[in-house]
């Protein structure tokens, strides 16, 4: 019998610091509390400031990382954003209640591109063409 050799993926996240409205750049789990020291206090009041997006380990066709927040756009010009539901990365329109389950294949095929995140650039789904 052959042993797997298994290599967990890392864990890869970013920070949206509410106070000055700017996102790090991905880090692993690890790193986080480097970025802003003063963010990762023990009081309530930077918990508060900070909002944690964690990557979906999936790329989109130009080979930008996606995490649970990101905008993109597919071929047609439709505009959807990434959330995850059900222990699965899924996306939706800003005007339709529709879910679709984001799809290794269809990031394979260059069929999304990231665009934004929806709490840096919330106004590119309110632009959307759906």
């Amino acid at each position: 019998m052959t042993k797997i050799d298994f290599q967990p993926m890392p864990k890869r996240f970013m920070v949206w610091d509410k106070v000055h409205n700017i996102m790090s750049s991905p880090v692993e789990l690890a790193g986080l509390p480097s970025l802003r020291p003063d963010l990762f206090d023990n009081t309530s009041q930077a918990k508060d400031n900070i909002i944690v997006v964690q990557s979906t380990n999936l790329f989109d066709k130009d080979g930008k990382e996606i995490f649970e927040g990101s905008i993109l756009e597919t071929m047609t010009g439709v505009k959807l954003y990434v959330f995850q539901e059900d222990h699965k990365w899924v996306t939706r329109t800003a005007v339709a209640e529709l879910s679709f389950e984001l799809d290794e294949i269809d990031m394979a095929y260059g069929n999304y591109k990231a665009i934004g995140h929806i709490l840096s650039n919330p106004e590119l789904m309110e632009e959307s063409s759906v």
